[in-house]
């Protein structure tokens, strides 16, 4: 599965892994898991992404921009692993778009990512 809510430290944790998917339309329905596991969660949501070997498009960027701004107001935490200096440039702006820039960190590892999020 690769969107999943997992338990870290006591703290419920949504992993949404990207990692070394290629195809658009595979990451674009992701995301669209990940709208899905948002909206139905009754708190914030402590949310780990991993980009790592994944397609950054414009349609991967223009659907993940319009569902993070949708969400935004959901967002207790949102840590990100796998962030090439391409992808860093493109998470500047997304992040600006959606303003959860406060909210969020940059990972080299899935489990630092998670004991960020956990606390």
């Amino acid at each position: 599965m690769r969107v999943q809510w997992t338990e870290h430290k006591g703290k419920k944790i949504l992993v949404s892994d990207m990692s070394n998917i290629r195809d658009v339309e595979h990451v674009v329905s992701i995301l669209d898991e990940v709208d899905k596991k948002f909206n139905e969660s009754t708190e914030k949501v402590r949310h780990l992404l991993n980009v790592e070997n994944t397609a950054a498009t414009p349609d991967f960027m223009e659907k993940a921009k319009a569902l993070g701004k949708k969400n935004a107001h959901l967002v207790y935490k949102d840590a990100y692993v796998g962030i090439s200096p391409l992808k860093s440039v493109l998470l500047k702006g997304f992040l600006l778009f959606t303003g959860v820039s406060d909210k969020a960190k940059v990972f080299n590892k899935v489990e630092d990512a998670k004991d960020w999020l956990a606390d």
